[in-house]
């Protein structure tokens, strides 16, 4: 068990900085990781519901700051929590701020063969408030994902890929939704680090029509691919920083656009 622990500390290490990006993390009994992120969103286009793009008459603009945190139970249990507050303006609807729906969660490693991991992990969603025109849907809602992740080397380089698929869903609205990310991992140095992941939020269309939703971001029945790049910069032995940029590759009744986010990253 002592080696299990230490290999999944290791394991930790590396996958730190990719936390925010979903990367499957266990935390040490006791142990206790926390995250602050900045994120940027602009758009003026969207998908329709044939995933046509179009122009959408409105500039949206987004910024997003997310605290995220997880404490270990034990070598194979990790909860973790998610709290994000939006400012968002735009053209047509004007401003609007306030918190997004809430996330708490439970990870589980199920077994660690050699260099790779299985694992478990669940999310109840709590809403912030009633449901609030672009900024949350205001339902409770959960997830529950399979997690999978290979750790190799290339050239004594240190690799990983971490992969998730989950299904989510709400009480009534939105529509419930196959969520999935893959994540390509690499270190060209002992200090960087450097990720490549793809998101696919892909809705089942079984969501009611709302009165007010958002074709931007707020459709109750949407899909999007989301690709990440991001830069890790190892600060110390318990903290790190990143920067990245995202865009969105595809989607149906939501937007196109991207950003830029920042993160920083301390763990005790």
């Amino acid at each position: 068990m002592n080696g299990l622990i230490v290999y999944l500390y290791g394991m930790l290490l590396f996958l730190l900085p990719g936390t925010l990006l979903g990367l499957a993390s266990f935390q040490e009994p006791w142990g206790f990781l926390f995250c602050g992120d900045y994120k940027t969103y602009q758009t003026d286009h969207f998908w329709n519901k044939h995933g046509k793009k179009m122009p959408a008459h409105n500039d949206f603009k987004k910024k997003t700051i997310e605290a995220y945190s997880e404490l270990g139970l034990t070598c194979r249990d990790t909860l973790f929590a998610k709290a994000k507050y939006d400012t968002i303006e735009e053209s047509l609807n004007g401003n609007t701020r306030g918190f997004e729906d809430f996330i708490l969660g439970w990870r589980n490693l199920i077994q660690l063969k050699g260099c790779t991991l299985y694992g478990f992990e669940s999310k109840l969603i709590l809403p912030a408030g009633g449901t609030k025109h672009s900024l949350r849907y205001g339902r409770w809602g959960g997830q529950c994902s399979f997690i999978a992740a290979n750790y190799f080397t290339i050239y004594e380089r240190n690799v990983i890929i971490d992969f998730l698929a989950g299904y989510r869903c709400y009480y009534g609205f939105p529509s419930g939704q196959i969520r999935s990310h893959l994540t390509l991992a690499y270190d060209p140095s002992p200090r960087t680090q450097v990720l490549a992941t793809a998101h696919l939020e892909y809705g089942v269309f079984n969501g009611k029509t709302h009165a007010d939703h958002n074709m931007i971001c707020f459709n109750p029945n949407y899909r999007l691919l989301k690709i990440e790049l991001q830069a890790v910069f190892c600060l110390s032995a318990f903290s790190y920083a990143s920067v990245g940029y995202y865009w969105h590759a595809w989607g149906v009744n939501v937007g196109t656009g991207g950003g830029f986010f920042a993160t920083a990253a301390v763990q005790f």
